[in-house]
C-alpha cells in the first residue's frame, strides 16, 4: 500500500510531455493574438485620430489643386483652381528651385482669389524677389499647393508639373479697355506721326505699350515701342519723322501695363496701310557701329565688362564687313590704364573685328592731370593706318567719308566740357576740308549739346557742352553733319532720342553698353539695366541708323531711322572718277599726238635727204 502511495506522489510531480506542448502552444497563440490586436488598434487610432502632418498644417482633411492643362504657350494664362484656407498658398517653381517665382494665397482674407475659384497665377501671383515683373520663359515648371505659410517643399500637399512652350500665345483681340486709337504713319515706309489713344476705363492700367505686328502676331526680333503714360484716360505719342516702320508690319498692337509693369492679355489692334513698311535700299552698304560709355572696370565678372564682351562678339558675328567700331567716350571707368588694357583684351578675344575709334570722355580724365590723362588716351586711340592721333581733337577720312572727333579742353562740374576758341576754329577748318555738301560728316563728341537729345533736355541736368552757343553756331552751318554724343546713358526709347530740324545736323543720343538711364518716372532720371548701341549703314543717298538692344539681341523699333537729304554722295565720287578718267584720256591723246608728230617730222627729213 505504501509503495502504491509513493507511486501516486511521483505521478503528481512528474510533468507529462504532451501536456507541456499543449500549454506552450496556447501561450504563443495568446501572445500573437495580443500583438495582432494591439497593432490593429494602433492602426485604427492612426486612421481615426492621427491626421497626416500635411492636413494638420492645412487645418482640414481636404486640400486640392487642379490646373486647366499641363502644357501652355508662352504668355498663355496658367489657370489654377485650389482649395484651402488660412495661409495655404500656391507657388510656381523652377524644377530645381528652392523658392517660388510667383506665389499667391488662396483665402480672400489674405488677399487670395478664394477657395475653389479659378485664377491665373501669371496675373495674380506675387513675385518672390520683389521685382516689378518676372518673365515665365519657355521651359518646365512645378506648381505646388503649400500649407499654412510653410516653405518646406517636403510638406507640399499637391505637386503638378507643367511645361511652357516657345510658341507664342496670341489671345483674340479685345477692346474692353480701349475706346479708340488712331495712328496714321507718314508713308513711304516712314513712321512719323502721332498715336492718339482713348480708354473706356483705366482700372489698374498705368501705361500703354505698343508693338509692331504682322499677320502672325508681334513682330519677331524687335522690342516694344516706347511705353506711354495714361493721363486722364488718354495717352499719346509723336514719333520722329525719320523713324522707319520695319518691312512686313501690317498693324500696331496696343497693350496696357499695370503699375508693376505686368502686360495685359487683351490688346487693341490698329490696321496699317498695305505695304507701309520701309524697303531697305539695294546694294552693299558701307557699315560701322557706334557705341558709348562702356565703362570698363578691369573685372571680368563686372556687368560693364560682360556687356562690352557680348557687344564685341555680336559685331564680329553679324558685321564682318564693318569698317570700324566708334566709341563716344568713357572707355575707362576710373581713367586707369589697367581699364584700357582690359578693354583691349576683351576686344582681342572677341574674334575678327574692325578697329576701335574713340572719342575721349569725362571718366577717361579722372585718374590724374588732364595732360596725363589725355596722353594715356592717345596711347590707345588709333587712326585707320594704325598710328596714334596727336590730339584728342582729331579727324580722318575712311572709305570716302570724313570722321571728326572732339575732346575736352576743360571740364566743368567734373562732367561738362568747354571747347576753346582755338578748338572751335580747328573744327570749322576741319569741317570745310574737301567739303561738297553732299557727303555726310560724322562728328563724335562725348558730351551733348544742350536741349537737343535725351539727357540734354531742360531739367535733366546733363547739359554737356558748357559753351553750347558757340558750339551750336559752328555745327549748325553744316547740315550734312551726323553727330553722336554719349555721356547721359539715356535709353533709346526716351523722348527725343534723335534731334533734327530742316537745314540743321542730325544729332543722336548713343545710350550706353554699360548701363542705361531713364526719365520715365523722374525728370533727372534713374538707373536701368541694359546695353544699347547703333549699327550704321551708308547707302547711295541715305543713311540707315538701327538702334540695337544688345542685351536682348533685338532691334529697338523707336530707334530705327532713315536719314535723307544727302543728294547721292556717290555721284560726287563717280564724278571724281570720271574727271580722273578724262584727264588720263587727255594726257594719253596728247602723248599719242606728240609721238605721231615726231614720227612725221623724222619721215619728212629722210625724204629730203633722198
Amino acid at each position: 500500500m505504501e509503495e502504491i502511495r509513493m507511486n501516486d506522489q511521483t505521478d503528481n510531480n512528474i510533468t507529462n510531455p504532451k501536456t507541456t506542448d499543449i500549454r506552450g502552444s496556447r501561450s504563443k497563440i495568446a501572445l500573437r493574438s495580443v500583438f495582432i490586436l494591439f497593432t490593429a488598434v494602433v492602426l485604427l487610432l492612426s486612421i481615426l485620430f492621427i491626421k497626416p502632418l500635411k492636413e494638420v498644417y492645412a487645418g482640414k482633411t481636404k486640400n486640392s489643386m487642379t490646373v486647366s492643362k499641363t502644357e501652355f504657350k508662352y504668355g498663355e494664362p496658367i489657370l489654377i483652381t485650389a482649395e484651402g484656407s488660412g495661409k495655404d498658398w500656391v507657388g510656381l517653381y523652377k524644377p530645381d528651385g528652392k523658392s517660388s517665382l510667383l506665389w499667391v494665397y488662396i483665402d480672400p482674407s489674405n488677399g487670395g482669389i478664394g477657395s475653389g475659384e479659378e485664377f491665373d497665377i501669371l496675373s495674380y501671383g506675387i513675385i518672390n524677389d520683389g521685382s516689378e515683373y518676372v518673365d515665365i520663359v519657355p521651359g518646365n515648371y512645378i506648381l505646388r499647393l503649400m500649407p499654412d505659410d510653410t516653405s518646406d517643399l517636403s510638406l507640399a500637399i499637391e505637386t503638378i508639373s507643367i511645361t511652357v512652350s516657345s510658341e507664342k500665345y496670341e489671345p483674340e483681340a479685345k477692346s474692353t479697355l480701349f475706346e479708340s486709337a488712331v495712328y496714321e504713319p507718314a508713308g513711304g515706309g516712314f513712321g512719323g506721326g502721332t498715336l492718339k489713344i482713348k480708354l473706356k476705363e483705366t482700372g489698374s492700367a498705368a501705361a500703354v505699350l505698343p508693338y509692331w505686328a504682322d499677320n502672325n502676331g508681334i513682330l519677331d526680333g524687335y522690342t516694344p515701342l516706347p511705353k506711354i503714360k495714361i493721363k486722364n484716360g488718354s495717352a499719346s505719342c509723336t514719333f520722329p519723322a525719320s523713324m522707319i516702320i520695319p518691312d512686313g508690319v501690317t498693324q500696331m498692337r496696343l497693350y496696357t501695363l499695370d503699375k508693376r509693369g505686368k502686360r495685359s492679355d487683351d490688346y487693341y489692334s490698329i490696321d496699317l496701310p498695305e505695304n507701309c513698311g520701309f524697303k531697305m535700299p539695294e546694294g552693299k552698304p558701307v557699315e560701322f557701329q557706334v557705341i558709348s560709355d562702356i565703362h570698363i572696370t578691369n573685372n571680368d565678372a563686372h556687368i560693364h565688362d560682360v556687356h562690352f564682351g557680348a557687344v564685341m562678339k555680336e559685331i564680329s558675328a553679324v558685321s564682318p564687313g564693318s569698317i570700324g567700331i566708334f566709341i563716344v567716350g568713357d572707355m575707362a571707368n576710373t581713367g586707369n590704364e589697367a581699364e584700357y588694357i582690359q578693354m583691349k583684351r576683351i576686344y582681342d578675344n572677341a574674334g575678327k573685328l574692325p578697329p576701335l575709334f574713340m572719342a575721349i570722355g569725362n571718366h577717361d580724365l579722372y585718374n590724374g592731370s588732364a595732360e596725363d590723362q589725355n596722353r594715356l588716351f592717345l596711347k590707345y586711340a588709333v587712326l585707320p593706318d594704325g598710328k596714334n592721333p596727336e590730339s584728342p581733337h582729331y579727324d580722318f577720312w575712311l572709305k570716302g567719308f570724313h570722321f571728326v572727333f572732339l575732346g575736352n579742353d576743360q571740364l566743368v562740374r567734373g562732367v561738362d566740357t568747354t571747347l576753346s576758341e582755338n578748338t572751335l576754329k580747328w573744327l570749322k577748318n576741319t569741317l570745310d576740308e574737301r567739303r561738297d555738301g553732299k557727303r555726310p560728316i560724322f562728328l563724335f563728341i562725348h558730351q551733348s549739346l544742350y536741349d537737343t537729345v535725351a539727357g540734354s533736355l531742360p531739367g535733366q541736368n546733363w547739359n554737356g557742352v558748357a559753351n553750347d552757343a558757340e558750339f551750336r553756331d559752328v555745327i549748325f552751318r553744316y547740315p550734312e553733319i551726323v553727330m553722336f554724343n554719349g555721356h547721359s546713358h539715356w535709353t533709346m526709347d526716351s523722348e527725343r532720342n534723335i534731334w533734327h530740324e530742316d537745314d540743321k545736323p542730325y544729332i543722336f543720343n548713343t545710350a550706353s553698353t554699360a548701363y542705361l538711364w531713364t526719365s520715365y518716372n523722374i525728370v533727372t532720371g534713374e538707373n536701368l539695366d541694359g546695353s544699347q548701341g547703333y549699327y550704321i549703314y551708308l547707302y547711295d543717298d541715305k543713311i540707315i541708323v538701327r538702334g540695337r538692344d544688345f542685351e536682348r539681341g533685338q532691334w529697338i523699333p523707336a530707334a530705327q531711322y532713315c536719314l535723307t537729304g544727302f543728294k547721292n554722295w556717290t555721284d560726287g565720287r563717280s564724278a571724281n572718277n570720271t574727271r580722273s578718267v578724262i584727264i588720263a584720256a587727255v594726257i594719253a591723246i596728247g602723248l599719242t599726238l606728240a609721238i605721231s608728230a615726231t614720227i612725221i617730222v623724222i619721215a619728212l627729213k629722210r625724204r629730203k635727204r633722198v
